[in-house]
């Protein structure tokens, strides 16, 4: 469907006529068919519960978390890990067809290494090129614009 509309306003302001199927068939983008699994529809739901709040909630007060010291910390959604490669693990959302990363909230001491990875990040791009996490953001919105 998101092809589609693409399509659509490609061809929307050509003659004011409706456009023809061969002009359809033209301005809808192809894309390649994604090589990863489609998540089960409870996957997706968390999936989008958690990225409607930016992947980030209140700090947990599990035992876990209060053990490994993570209690005040905002939990996090973290992607699943790939058991053959080791990497994020990805899947394709259901309801959007887009590729997609599930995952899960950290807790305790996964919640707490993601933590302490992120301020080694934002320490060392400091250190090594004067840049800080505001920075980092507005690079991150310039490489997620199309």
């Amino acid at each position: 469907l998101a092809g589609v509309r693409i399509g659509w306003e490609r061809l929307r302001d050509q003659d004011g006529k409706f456009p023809t199927s061969s002009q359809w068939a033209c301005a809808i983008p192809r894309t390649a068919r994604p090589d990863a699994p489609v998540m089960s529809w409870s996957e997706a739901a968390e999936h989008d519960r958690a990225a409607a709040v930016g992947y980030e909630r209140e700090p947990c007060q599990c035992r876990a978390c209060v053990e490994a010291g993570a209690d005040t910390l905002p939990q996090r959604y973290l992607p699943e890990e790939d058991p053959q490669t080791g990497d994020a693990r990805k899947a394709q959302h259901p309801r959007t067809l887009l590729v997609v990363y599930p995952g899960q909230w950290a807790h305790g001491p996964a919640l707490a290494g993601w933590h302490l990875a992120r301020e080694h990040f934002y320490a060392t791009a400091h250190r090594l090129f004067r840049i800080t996490r505001r920075d980092v953001a507005a690079i991150g919105r310039l490489a997620a614009t199309p």
